[in-house]
Parts: structure tokens; C-alpha cells; sequence
């Protein structure tokens, strides 16, 4: 007699996770902050969590849906952040570390507000925006010890814009080093002492004389546009429309959006570095170099603060000149590296390359903010900070 039993493979049942909403969710926050909403197809978000396009559109009907959540997500995070820093508000080593804790952990997040929330319609974007400024008021609140004056207030802005400044660079430590290098960088920014917050003054109009050339009229009108409306939203159609010319015409000037925007981010970096060359074959010695840096840098970030909008918010755009541009970036960070640790020899190389960025994010992040951009001193206080913070 045969006793032998006959069996069949086991079939696995593949259950839901319960958690499903939040494992796509995730998964877009990461494509939308490292691809750019823009590069990300639905399917590629549906092949992160392992599922098909039809069960993704069960829970998302669209992108645009998808970078809702999304930021909806991490505003909640960093809220959570300021909360737990701010039960003990007299404690700012507890505040600071925990908002750094949030940067060094959902390190790509704020680029989902700062870059990717462009691509929403301004009906998506308003509830997301309330939030983002209620959770910062939190934050400004609490370091500021609900102090009324500018000054302080400013600083607080600029401490929590040097925390989130990850987001724009690759430098790593880590983890309790990062934390402490950024916290490092914010005790400097709300130590600062600042000369009075002048008065905000409504932008007048355009003055001087408007160039002769029909292509740097389309240049100009071009970075507005884009900066409102972001590169990927933008039609040459309205760029035309801008200048009065057909869509037609304006190919006798420009070849295309990529044309545009490597023209401005050239001329962006060839500036920075054409002063940065000036200085250093003048300067007496490390500091007067850094010091000058920091006053050329500043006064460039305000006056063209949609300039250096566009170097950290467009640099993916398609082109050929995308890796020159990088590395252009690089190279001059390095220099103002090289004099931050001629200054402060005792500094890591990496940590001294995070207070640097951090620094320079700041400098770009308080110039393109429209609550700021109007004040009529801005240049020299954000000189004023970043020299204090890095000259030491």
C-alpha cells in the first residue's frame, strides 16, 4: 500500500497592509522630493508599494492628490517636531534639537513645499500654506519668547530656515553629529546681534532703462513667470504674451524654456564666481576674503532673489549644461569652506561644509520671502547675521 500523501504547493495569501494609504503616501513624498513632481509617473509610485495602477487610483485619484497627502504629511511631522521641542519652552537646546532631529530624519521634506507645492493650483496650495505658517509662527514664538521685536523674530525665521537647509545639499554626518552641527548653527543665528529691521517699503515700479535686446527682455519676463508659475507650468505662450510678441516670434530669440533658464542660472553662477575671483585676488587675508563674500552674496541674493530662487529650486530642469551648473555650485561653496576652516581649523571638514551651506541657504531663503523681500535694509542684516555666524 502507498501511504505517500500527495501534496500541493501552499498558496500565499498576500494580504492588504492595513497601512497601505500611508506606505503610497511615503512613497511619493520620496519620488516627488528626489525626481521632482514633475519626472514621477503614478505608475512609478504604485511599483514602490508594489501594486498595480488600479488599486493606486483606488486610494488617489491624481498626482496632484498624491502631493496634497504628501505634504500634508510632513507638515504634520515637522508640527509634531515644534510641539514636543516647545512643552518646555525655556529649554532651546529641547527646542532646537528636535526640529534638527525632523531635518536630519525626513531630510528631502521641506523641498516638498519649498519646490514640488508650485505644481498645486492656488485652491490645493492655501490650506497647505496656512500650515506651513502656523507651524512656523509656532516656532518663531517659542524661540523668539513671544518677543515683539523684529529682530528677534528674524533671527528665529533664519534659525529654523538653517535647520531645513539639508534639503538642499548632500553633505552627511552622522546622526548625532548632523544634529549637532545644525543645532550648532542656529544657537549662532539667535546670538546674533542685529542692527534695527528698516522699514518695508511697497517694491516701485521697474526704474531705469529697459534693455534693447528683444531676447533679454524674454529672459527677464521668462525668470518672473517661471518663479510664479514654476518652470514645468510655464508656456512659452505666456512668456510671449509677457514681451507682445507671437509664440512664433519669440523662437527667433530663444530656442526653448531650457534655453531660458541655462541662460539665467549661467549668468547666475559666472557672477558669483567673477566676484568670488575678485576678492580673493585682493583680499588681506582669510577673513576680509569671507567677510566680503558674505556682503557680495547677501546684496546679490536680495536684489536677485529670483535668480537664486531658480539655483535651488529649477537646477533639474532639463538642459545640457545641468551638471556644469552643479559643479559650478560646488566649487564655490568650497572656496567659502576652505576660509570658514582657515578661521575655525578645529571644524570637521564635513560639519564646516554644513554651516556653510546652511549659511548660504539662509542668506536665499529669507531674501526670496515676500515678507521680508520689502524690508529696505535686508542686505545688510542678512550680511550682518551670516558674518557673525560663520566669523566667530
Amino acid at each position: 500500500m502507498n501511504d505517500s500523501i500527495e501534496r500541493r504547493p501552499m498558496t500565499t495569501v498576500r494580504r492588504r497592509p492595513a497601512n497601505r494609504r500611508q506606505l503610497i503616501v511615503e512613497a511619493a513624498g520620496h519620488r516627488f522630493s528626489q525626481q521632482g513632481f514633475e519626472n514621477v509617473a503614478m505608475g512609478d509610485i504604485a511599483a514602490d508599494v508594489h501594486i498595480g495602477a488600479s488599486a493606486l487610483y483606488r486610494h488617489f485619484s491624481s498626482k496632484s492628490e498624491l502631493l496634497c497627502a504628501a505634504l500634508d504629511a510632513e507638515l504634520d511631522r515637522l508640527g509634531q517636531a515644534i510641539t514636543a521641542g516647545v512643552s518646555e519652552a525655556e529649554d532651546l537646546d529641547r527646542n532646537l534639537e528636535s526640529v534638527a532631529q525632523f531635518a536630519v530624519t525626513n531630510r528631502r521634506a521641506p523641498l516638498l513645499w519649498e519646490r514640488e507645492a508650485r505644481h498645486l493650483t492656488a485652491e490645493e496650495w492655501s490650506p497647505r500654506a496656512a500650515n506651513l505658517r502656523e507651524v512656523r509662527d509656532r516656532f518663531i514664538a517659542a524661540l523668539s519668547g513671544g518677543n515683539a521685536d523684529e529682530g528677534a523674530v528674524l533671527r528665529a525665521r533664519a534659525a529654523l530656515s538653517a535647520l531645513l537647509s539639508p534639503a538642499f545639499h548632500s553633505v552627511s554626518l552622522p546622526p548625532d553629529a548632523f544634529r549637532s552641527s545644525l543645532q550648532h548653527l542656529a544657537k549662532r543665528i539667535l546670538a546674533a546681534k542685529l542692527p534695527a529691521v528698516g522699514k518695508r517699503t511697497v517694491p516701485a515700479a521697474a526704474r531705469g532703462l529697459a534693455p534693447a535686446s528683444k531676447r533679454e527682455l524674454i529672459i527677464q519676463a521668462g525668470l518672473r513667470i517661471f518663479r510664479e508659475q514654476t518652470y514645468a507650468g510655464t508656456r512659452l505662450e505666456d512668456i510671449a504674451a509677457e514681451v507682445g510678441l507671437s509664440t512664433s516670434s519669440l523662437y527667433n530669440h530663444v530656442e526653448s524654456k531650457a534655453d531660458i533658464l541655462e541662460t539665467v542660472l549661467l549668468r547666475g553662477n559666472g557672477y558669483l564666481h567673477v566676484t568670488l575671483d575678485d576678492i580673493l585676488a585682493s583680499a588681506s587675508d582669510e577673513e576680509d576674503a569671507l567677510r566680503r563674500l558674505v556682503g557680495v552674496f547677501a546684496s546679490f541674493a536680495v536684489r536677485r532673489a529670483e535668480v537664486t530662487d531658480a539655483m535651488v529650486t529649477d537646477l533639474r530642469a532639463p538642459g545640457n549644461t545641468t551638471e556644469q551648473l552643479r559643479q559650478g555650485q560646488r566649487e564655490y561653496v568650497e572656496e567659502w569652506v576652505h576660509l570658514f576652516m582657515a578661521l575655525h581649523p578645529g571644524r570637521g571638514r564635513q560639519a564646516a561644509h554644513i554651516e556653510v551651506q546652511g549659511t548660504i541657504m539662509t542668506i536665499i531663503d529669507i531674501a526670496r520671502d515676500r515678507q521680508y523681500g520689502c524690508v529696505d535694509n535686508l542686505a545688510d542684516l542678512l550680511t550682518s547675521l551670516a558674518t557673525q555666524v560663520l566669523i566667530y
